[in-house]
């Protein structure tokens, strides 16, 4: 049952106060037409003082998403840059990373570009660059509960190469701070394939400010690289941004509670607002944190997966890739909350806290 202003409504109520319940919560399909972005065509997912931007140009990764019109995400420099003019090879990948709510890294590779005689498999993977099909707008009545998103599906493939398709759909309900991203994938071929997946979930200003508290229920921290080994016991810290300072990378290998779940966020405790992601650590038992305190480049992306994103050769060489047989379903996805005062705060300590299997 939505719960909208301190109130809640039943469906009867809502309707018979509004002419159109898209007044509260719908989606609108449209096209970016002007500038690096030009040509992506979008769906922008409203649900009361919830919004976010799906990319159905770009496997429906979110640009964006706000709460009561304050943003929640970073944007790089870059911002969403349009398939026909990115280029994903080598450094240049840079030029191309939108930052956003989340972008989906995978399958083939996460991490650092890798290359064999079969071809190139780019930093990151293919799968961030790939258009939806069969797509499908959400926005119908569960009972009480008006449920808004969109879904479709994604494929990775090629002549005499792979064939795997994403599943996936992006949900919220009217009247909750929550978005549901569901995912399937599946081996369509009858080969088995590599399967690397890692959800780059990037918070930004004005929730990341100094002392913003970040949480992550790591049992092992694994820093990556020489500058992040220096700045290991300042993984859980948030700073002002330092010009120039570079970025660090800590791979934790995290906790979940009796049912299974893991419970990660940031929150700033003079704002009153933080964000809470929730996963399945059998499917991703892995927490990227993706930290920099760069001026212009200031994040801290806390990021589910089921490998350490250093590249598919770091995998093979420590015998850790994950691969996907003919046929077999994977499920992944992840559940974002916005944490918006003390009760939401607590509410998300006491998950976090039972976070000990």
């Amino acid at each position: 049952m939505p719960y909208i202003n301190g109130q809640f409504f039943s469906r009867q109520d809502l309707l018979r106060r509004t002419g159109n319940i898209r007044q509260l919560a719908g989606v609108r399909s449209s096209e970016i037409l002007l500038g690096k972005s030009g040509g992506i065509k979008i769906f922008d997912v409203t649900s009361n003082q919830l919004r976010f931007t799906s990319m159905e140009s770009r496997n429906l990764d979110l640009i964006d998403l706000s709460y009561k019109g304050m943003p929640i995400n970073f944007l790089s420099k870059a911002g969403p840059v349009c398939n026909a003019i990115a280029d994903p090879v080598g450094i240049n990948f840079l030029r191309s990373v939108t930052g956003g709510m989340i972008y989906t890294c995978g399958f083939s590779n996460v991490g650092a570009q890798y290359e064999d005689e079969n071809g190139v498999d780019y930093f990151h993977g293919r799968q961030r660059f790939l258009p939806a099909e069969n797509i499908s707008i959400i926005e119908k009545w569960e009972g009480d509960d008006y449920i808004v998103g969109v879904g479709g599906e994604m494929r990775d493939n090629g002549l005499f190469r792979e064939n795997l398709v994403l599943r996936r759909r992006i949900t919220t309900k009217l009247g909750t701070k929550t978005v549901n991203v569901e995912d399937e994938i599946e081996n369509e071929s009858f080969q088995e394939a590599p399967f690397m997946i890692m959800y780059h979930v990037n918070v930004g200003f004005p929730i990341l400010q100094q002392g913003t508290k970040v949480f992550i229920p790591s049992k092992k921290v694994i820093p990556m690289g020489d500058f992040s080994k220096k700045e290991l016991e300042n993984w859980g810290n948030v700073i002002d941004p330092v010009d120039g300072m570079p970025e660090t990378v800590f791979v934790h290998e995290i906790q979940a509670d009796a049912d299974g779940y893991s419970y990660a966020g940031e929150y700033n405790e003079k704002l009153g607002l933080g964000v809470c992601v929730r996963t399945r650590a059998e499917n991703l038992p892995y927490m990227v944190e993706w930290r920099s305190m760069g001026s212009s480049d200031y994040v801290l992306g806390i990021q589910p997966a089921n490998c350490h994103a250093s590249g598919r050769k770091y995998e093979m060489e420590n015998g850790e890739v994950q691969h996907i047989k003919p046929f077999e379903k994977k499920q992944a996805g992840l559940q974002l909350t916005i944490l918006d005062g003390k009760e939401d705060y607590e509410q998300f300590l006491a998950k976090f806290k039972g976070c000990k299997i």
